[in-house]
């Protein structure tokens, strides 16, 4: 006996249709999204990668530039001009112990020495009193300092590149010094007087090839010199067992910061 296909009931076909729309509009809708309807509440977190941006996409009117910082290009000039001055060779004119100009300067020359003046054989020695003179020969007329007879530059004092002074030349006694003789030469200046008693061995004599025998010391007094103020940055003859009328000074030298 053959059984009979019933037909579905059209509630039954509703019901079938019902679900197929609900499964497939699902695809169809996200399939056929309409134009600007995407937000941002439907972008996940970190969803537009680089990757997917377009190239040239991103336009200065679509950069909110506040708070962002973007090197102009005269900070990138700078920049590039502020590593090239770490290896750059220094420039300008040189200076202290240096002359002439980088990046290739010299060792600058010693100052000029400076003579002494002449005395001026007079009845007053301008190395006495409370100021006495300084760069002079002292003495008076009858007895005084001169440039020596053997070395045509006469005394002469300077200040090297280090700061050290230095004191060195030929004097002649107008007449014979005697024996213990505590006979100034002259006076340093302000500046070039040591901070302690300096005193320094030279030869004393008639002439540069007779020398006397002796001790003889030339003595320089400091810039403040408490036994006697008037004695302050004197620079005297000191000789305890000879005569003579030339002192011969070799070149001493001393520092006054220490």
């Amino acid at each position: 006996m053959k059984r009979r296909l019933r037909a579905p009931s059209p509630a039954f076909v509703l019901s079938l249709l019902a679900l197929f729309v609900a499964l497939g509009g699902t695809t169809y809708a996200a399939a056929t999204l309409p134009k600007n309807s995407v937000g941002t509440k439907q972008l996940k977190k970190n969803a537009v990668t680089s990757v997917k941006i377009k190239k040239g996409a991103i336009t200065a009117s679509k950069i909110n530039t506040a708070g962002l910082t973007v090197p102009s290009a005269l900070q990138a000039t700078n920049a590039t001009h502020a590593t090239s001055a770490g290896s750059a060779p220094p420039i300008g004119s040189a200076g202290g112990a240096l002359t002439g100009s980088y990046p290739s300067p010299t060792i600058a020359a010693a100052s000029a020495p400076t003579g002494l003046v002449a005395n001026p054989a007079t009845g007053t020695d301008p190395c006495t009193g409370l100021a006495p003179q300084s760069g002079i020969y002292c003495g008076i007329s009858s007895a005084h300092w001169s440039d020596g007879i053997y070395g045509g530059d006469g005394v002469q004092f300077w200040r090297d590149r280090l700061g050290d002074v230095h004191i060195r030349g030929e004097a002649h006694y107008s007449t014979t010094f005697s024996s213990g003789c505590g006979c100034a030469l002259f006076f340093l200046p302000p500046g070039y007087r040591p901070k302690v008693l300096q005193s320094f061995p030279v030869a004393t004599g008639q002439s540069a090839g007779s020398f006397a025998s002796g001790t003889a010391l030339l003595v320089v007094y400091p810039a403040d010199f408490t036994a006697g103020p008037s004695s302050s940055g004197a620079v005297a003859l000191y000789d305890s067992g000879v005569t003579g009328t030339e002192v011969f000074i070799g070149d001493v030298e001393f520092r006054t910061d220490a």
